[in-house]
């Protein structure tokens, strides 16, 4: 036998082996790595091959479909013309504070990129920014910030006299806020006034009363009121308060009109609701000159005096021992 004998040698690999291989250089010369062709296996023209989608999974097409500009995976073609909507309706949530000309919409709990003014790139779900509506992490951690802020500085003036449940952030102290009073419910005012000592424009110990009101309001106590004068203290402060009452002194600061020092009583007169007014009056005239500012505000801390000179207290003793009133302690 001679070699002529012998068939030729063929090469090991088949023609559409060998066309595969092209068929995955040229893909990814048009998409780079965009896809995977580990399960593609081309067999002809007319023929369809599996690829990979990345983000989506198996697909198959046209070899000459693929070719083309928009020949990849159709669900990734199908997300792109739904980005518009998809920030139609994060803007419906967020306005126009975020940029979205990075976003990517790759499924509704996978990150994408979203561009935020203040804090630039973070990257968020479409579940978290629309559904969710979380905005940049940053900003939510500066407003939570400045929130506890606001209702500490509430909290230092009126203690736990209201409730600041429904209190949003806003980025200007002059805005209004939504504070629930325990007695007379939800009121609005702006942070700033509240942080300042203003209260429930309703609850009758923030008005300033005429004398007339003031008498009229405690017909319902027997016309009588008290005057009071106690001693404050906290720490190594210590000042005095002159006010009047129409309820003991107990259920004068207790509850909503809990006081953030400790007192103590030194005298309590009670008499008829018209002298009270005007004695209280006297009082805070002749105490102007040691008028006191609390290191901590609370309602009727411009009641505040840090002495009481002799002079003041002869006057009230002879008030007493005129018998106008009765003396309490």
């Amino acid at each position: 036998m001679t070699i002529a004998d012998f068939p030729p040698k063929t090469s090991q690999k088949q023609p559409h082996q060998l066309d595969t291989q092209m068929f995955i250089a040229k893909s990814m010369g048009l998409y780079g790595d965009k896809f995977k062709y580990d399960c593609t296996n081309y067999i002809n023209a007319k023929t369809k091959v599996a690829i990979r989608c990345k983000i989506h999974g198996v697909f198959t097409t046209l070899p000459s479909n693929h070719y083309k500009k928009n020949g990849g995976c159709k669900a990734c073609v199908n997300d792109g013309l739904r980005v518009t909507d998809h920030i139609e309706r994060f803007k419906s949530v967020h306005g126009d504070r975020y940029n979205y000309s990075k976003f990517n919409f790759k499924g509704a709990r996978v990150k994408s990129i979203i561009i935020c003014p203040d804090h630039g790139s973070f990257e968020q779900t479409y579940h978290h920014h629309y559904m969710r509506r979380q905005g940049c992490p940053k900003c939510i951690k500066n407003r939570r910030l400045n929130i506890e802020i606001i209702l500490e500085s509430f909290k230092a003036v009126h203690g736990a006299r209201y409730d600041y449940s429904l209190v949003e952030f806003k980025t200007n102290n002059r805005a209004k806020v939504k504070i629930i009073c325990r007695e007379h419910g939800v009121f609005e005012q702006q942070i700033a006034s509240h942080a300042q000592g203003k209260n429930c424009p309703k609850c009758f110990n923030n008005i300033g009363w005429s004398r007339s009101d003031y008498i009229r309001f405690c017909a319902k106590y027997d016309n009588k009121s008290s005057l009071y004068l106690i001693e404050m203290t906290k720490g190594s402060e210590r000042f005095f308060k002159v006010g009047m009452t129409a309820l003991d002194l107990k259920r004068r600061f207790s509850g909503k009109c809990a006081l953030p020092y400790k007192i103590n009583p030194l005298l309590i007169l009670k008499s008829e609701a018209g002298f009270i007014y005007d004695l209280e009056n006297t009082l805070h005239r002749m105490l102007k000159p040691h008028k006191y500012e609390p290191n901590i505000k609370f309602e009727g801390h411009t009641e505040c005096f840090s002495k009481i000179p002799n002079s003041v207290l002869k006057f009230i003793q002879q008030i007493d021992s005129s018998s106008q009133m009765q003396l309490i302690t």
